[in-house]
């Protein structure tokens, strides 16, 4: 395999944060347009270039589509990013997206307006940047995310350890960050990256069990309390059948209260796509998605924050 098998018409571009480490990239960037265009990340430990690889007609109908840039992320120490991937949304990932969307924002093809979106944790990664208020995120959208990481999330739940969820999650996120970056992406050196990541990597669960408690550590990353630092619209997508539904609405509750602009898209759906997703009725939630892309990253008075 060779990088032009990974996507047709995509770029692999790598980005150097300021410690160094440089952290991998694809980028789908529309063509025959008319200057420079937003752009829209979604930032993911679950690798680009295989494992999530299914991903890409959707950035790819984005860009021809609907003339959106996309930059898809592995995150740090994951897929073909260097560095290590020491826990789920440490202090450092955040530093690497403001840094990464401050890049591409200053791309020649970038009119400077940013948004990021995904499912779980590029949802919830999207609220905590939205958190931090980067100037250049202008919008997000979160899909089946949570805004507290002790009370709602795969760890604990008031307290108790939620076993299948934490043994679930982790036997999935251990052999995963423990295999190699692609050799197409990564180049020379490829099979000496895997070996120092095999020799770095802690599984997160050991972390987690010993956070057993509420605290600064769980604070980190939630939402909850502090609804009040997210600024930028926010489009929240949420599935009654979904582990994230309660804190979906409560979230939406508090947009409502701080005067956010926002807007809920809600169905029967479980913790997957709502194009595929049981029980049904199924939707492409797509051109509801471009709608808040289009009021919010280009400007168009297309009524879908009205009411």
């Amino acid at each position: 395999m060779n990088r032009s098998d990974l996507e047709p018409r995509c770029r692999e571009v790598r980005v150097t944060m300021d410690d160094g480490v440089s952290l991998a990239a694809t980028l789908y960037l529309p063509e025959g347009v008319d200057g420079p265009q937003p752009c829209i990340l979604e930032a993911l430990p679950y690798r680009k270039d295989d494992l999530t690889s299914s991903s890409r007609p959707d950035y790819a109908r984005l860009r021809d589509d609907h003339g959106y840039a996309v930059c898809r992320l592995d995150l740090r120490g994951t897929g073909s990013s260097g560095g290590d991937a020491t826990d789920e949304y440490p202090p450092r990932e955040q530093q690497d997206l403001r840094e990464v969307l401050a890049w591409l924002a200053e791309q020649e093809w970038c009119d400077g307006n940013l948004g990021m979106y995904g499912t779980s944790y590029s949802g919830f990664n999207s609220l905590q940047m939205a958190c931090e208020r980067p100037e250049q995120l202008k919008a997000i959208i979160a899909i089946y995310g949570t805004d507290d990481r002790y009370t709602d999330d795969v760890h604990y739940r008031g307290g108790i350890l939620k076993v299948l969820d934490l043994v679930d999650y982790c036997h999935y996120m251990t052999p995963m960050n423990a295999l190699p970056p692609v050799p197409a992406v990564w180049g020379d050196g490829w099979r000496a990256e895997w070996l120092r990541r095999i020799d770095a990597f802690e599984p997160w669960a050991l972390t987690w069990l010993r956070e057993q408690l509420d605290g600064p550590y769980w604070r980190h990353g939630s939402v909850r309390p502090g609804y009040d630092r997210i600024a930028c619209p926010t489009m929240i997508i949420a599935g009654w059948a979904d582990g994230y539904r309660n804190n979906s609405f409560r979230l939406v509750e508090q947009l409502r209260a701080n005067s956010v602009p926002h807007r809920l898209l809600a169905g029967p759906w479980a913790h997957a796509a709502t194009e595929t997703a049981l029980p049904g009725p199924r939707i492409d939630s797509m051109p509801e998605m471009v709608a808040w892309w289009d009021r919010w990253l280009r400007g168009l008075d297309n009524g879908v924050d009205d009411g």
